[in-house]
């Protein structure tokens, strides 16, 4: 039997998606590529939100967070990263390889980041960057991306985002927030397979990159964006052609949906997830529903609850698959990811087999409660 994966990433993906993937490979040098990659690049600034520059790599969406670290600082040179997550530190762990003075500004895990104290670290320092994971996976946090924008602009700051895990599913809109570089990755809110990374550049950032010495050969940026001006269009190096046909179908699929559609049934999954758990009687790890994900949820176990064991039961009686904590947050919650090719219905299956599987561990929870919840969550849409 399939299992319902329900991961911060890798997710489900479509079977129209999967099929379009498995088409023979073709030429990456081709008119038939130039089309395709074309395509999603103009459908990729649908989904950033942007008039600007979009550059396709082949990788995860760490390479793109390498990418655009490298290509916008060279060592010696400053950066403000905020850190409230593991995906923060990442930022600010990349940008210490490459020889950049980091400034970090630190957060309890499980808290969002305080616009105040960013602005506090930026105007004692002398970065020309800050960075920024729009929403934590490891916290199931979603930061104030717009608002540190505003601040980043009053101090003619390049602000960087990373949307790996929000863009497509969360609010996001890069240039009328003022956001001049924004990541994401192909195996998250996209629902397609991992392999691709996406880098959205404004012209504002791209003439700063153009005046550095990027620090890597395979992730310079200005190099993928001089390659999509060649006629045909291509990629600087072989690009996974069958992981492209992918990713023009998913965003196919997401403007025929509708980025605000989209938003609004992330958020109704949200509130299904959040209130299904809160009636069995569980506690969620950010109580606060303002900075909770619309992509990630994550739940603190009981007391005496094993992960290992217990995300065993659900996945081998019940054939459901979450995720463990990461850090010093393993052991202490599981993350239900509600990004991809998932619906409703997979949400309402998933809080109903977390309540079972913590019955089989002698927790007491209270199942109907959390159908009642769930079902009237939807009949206030409905």
């Amino acid at each position: 039997m399939e299992k319902l994966v329900l991961l911060p990433g890798p997710v489900m993906v479509h079977e129209d998606v999967l099929l379009r993937s498995a088409k023979q490979v073709m030429n990456h040098r081709s008119e038939e590529f130039e089309e395709i990659l074309a395509e999603c690049v103009e459908l990729s600034r649908y989904l950033f939100q942007t008039n600007g520059n979009v550059a396709i790599i082949t990788g995860s969406g760490t390479a793109a967070m390498e990418a655009a670290i490298y290509s916008l600082l060279e060592p010696g040179e400053e950066v403000v990263a905020v850190v409230n997550g593991k995906f923060g530190e990442r930022f600010a762990d990349i940008a210490e390889r490459r020889g950049v003075e980091v400034h970090r500004v630190e957060f309890e895990w499980g808290e969002a980041a305080d616009p105040e104290r960013v602005e506090e670290v930026l105007a004692d320092s002398q970065a020309e960057v800050v960075t920024l994971v729009h929403n934590e996976t490891s916290t199931t946090v979603l930061n104030p991306a717009e608002e540190i924008a505003r601040i980043c602009r009053e101090y003619d700051a390049l602000f960087v985002v990373d949307a790996i895990s929000s863009l497509g599913g969360v609010e996001f809109r890069m240039d009328d927030w003022g956001v001049d570089v924004c990541i994401t990755g192909s195996q998250k809110v996209l629902g397609c397979p991992p392999g691709l990374a996406l880098v959205a550049v404004n012209d504002r950032a791209l003439e700063v990159m153009e005046e550095k010495d990027a620090g890597s050969y395979y992730l310079d940026i200005p190099k993928y964006l001089e390659y999509f001006e060649k006629d045909p269009k291509q990629t600087p190096y072989t690009p996974a052609v069958n992981a492209f046909y992918a990713l023009h179908e998913a965003l196919k699929r997401l403007k025929e949906e509708g980025l605000e559609v989209r938003w609004k049934r992330y958020r109704l999954m949200q509130r299904i997830v959040r209130e299904g758990i809160r009636a069995l009687g569980l506690e969620l790890f950010v109580e606060d529903d303002e900075i909770s994900s619309p992509t990630v949820t994550g739940v603190t176990y009981p007391e005496g609850v094993d992960d290992r064991e217990f995300r065993g039961i659900l996945r081998d009686r019940y054939d459901v698959v979450v995720a463990g904590g990461q850090d010093h947050l393993a052991g202490k919650i599981f993350r239900i990811g509600h990004m991809g090719e998932v619906r409703i219905r997979d949400m309402i299956t998933a809080v109903t087999c977390i309540g079972l599987g913590m019955r089989e561990l002698g927790v007491d929870v209270d199942v109907g409660a959390a159908a009642e919840a769930m079902a009237d969550v939807l009949s206030e849409v409905s």
